[in-house]
């Protein structure tokens, strides 16, 4: 009995009363002392959490991730550690009708560079009492000091269509950039994404132009994108750009049916795909994951062609990148009406550095509406 009672963490006692039962005496002390402190943090630690439908609402990785954004956005503003929720993904638009489990990212993305604790939704537990369940916007100036242990968001099917604070959209923007601030972001690609896509590239052999062309189930949504994305007009976009010397391009696309190859060739280009230069079994039942490895074969390229022009580097880059687009329109533009910008290129801010300010400075500059509205793509001036 005396056995079955004595923690896991401590040491079995040492036989006799010499030194050695003393020196496991006193270590086991100390882990009493260390669990104790870990215990008291963690009672301590005050958590955010958003109660998202499992097994619905199913949409691309990007938005998802956008999603994940607006979570650890509204997480850092009120000082409390992110329990991780868990997203769909769509199967039949975005992974050829295969369903996969739930999932909270991290097997596509890092959250190295966002400075916010975080905890998988089984990792903690907590009582009914030690929730409090707060809907709506949540105006961190008023919200940072709550003392409940647990701020619970409850979340409406369709993420969406559950009301933030102005400020949280906005810095959301500045960690998700593509689609909502001229920025990079700060997400950065899972280490097996990395690795891959490194593989990837080497196989390439050299310079190359990365284009993404988003076809699919937009086509039937955006006026102009069919033209704009045909493989004819596609191949002359990139020898518009192709620097002198460069023959090879990679093209990522949801339209495998489109014969990109054909129309670069008549041009002087070889066209790489996925089954050219990607392990088959990577990717073989998650086209998720090819996503987030042929996202970072682009923004590695030579040069950048993206379908939209608010497609910015999809992973974080720490310098400011020269990005060309197929269309001049926004890849927002058939929800919000975004009209064309009018321009050929655009030039990416520096990705916001969090670690140099601290919740109170930021939302400062949070506060100031950078435009007419939290879904303006312009940059918030004054964060570092």
């Amino acid at each position: 009995a005396a056995e079955l009672e004595r923690p896991v963490w401590a040491p079995a006692a040492a036989p006799g009363d010499g030194p050695a039962a003393a020196a496991a005496a006193a270590e086991g002390r100390r882990g009493v002392a260390v669990v104790a402190a870990q215990d008291d943090a963690r009672r301590q630690r005050r958590y955010l959490v958003w109660r998202v439908p499992h097994g619905c609402d199913g949409q691309g990785l990007s938005d998802r991730r956008a999603c994940l954004s607006v979570v650890l956005a509204e997480a850092w503003l009120l000082g409390r550690a992110a329990v991780l929720p868990r997203f769909t993904l769509d199967a039949g638009r975005h992974n050829l009708g295969v369903q996969l489990p739930d999932t909270d990212l991290r097997e596509y993305i890092s959250l190295a560079r966002i400075p916010v604790e975080l905890v998988a939704e089984e990792e903690v537990c907590w009582d009914e009492h030690e929730v409090l369940v707060a809907s709506g916007p949540l105006d961190p100036r008023d919200w940072r000091g709550c003392p409940a242990r647990v701020l619970a968001r409850p979340c409406v099917e369709g993420f969406w269509r559950n009301e933030v604070h102005a400020a949280v959209r906005h810095l959301a923007g500045e960690l998700h950039g593509t689609g909502m601030k001229p920025t990079s972001g700060l997400f950065c690609p899972a280490a097996a994404v990395a690795r891959a896509a490194a593989e990837a590239a080497r196989r390439l052999g050299g310079a190359y132009i990365g284009v993404h062309v988003r076809r699919g189930d937009k086509l039937d949504m955006m006026l102009g994108l069919v033209e704009a994305t045909e493989p004819r007009a596609v191949a002359i976009a990139v020898a518009s750009v192709a620097p002198p010397g460069v023959r090879r391009v990679y093209v990522a696309t949801n339209d495998r049916g489109a014969d990109f190859v054909s129309a670069l060739a008549a041009l002087g280009f070889q066209c790489y795909g996925p089954d050219d230069l990607f392990e088959k079994r990577f990717f073989a039942s998650d086209n998720h994951l090819l996503f987030a490895a042929e996202m970072k074969l682009v923004d590695d390229a030579t040069v950048c062609l993206r379908t939209f022009n608010d497609s910015t580097p999809w992973y974080y880059a720490d310098e400011p990148q020269l990005s060309h687009y197929l269309i001049d329109r926004s890849m927002h533009d058939y929800i919000f009406g975004f009209s064309a910008t009018g321009t050929l290129c655009r030039h990416f801010e520096r990705p916001v550095d969090l670690a140099r300010t601290t919740p109170e400075q930021a939302l400062r500059a949070l506060s100031r509406e950078p435009g007419p509205s939290p879904l303006s793509f312009r940059p918030v001036v004054g964060l570092p």
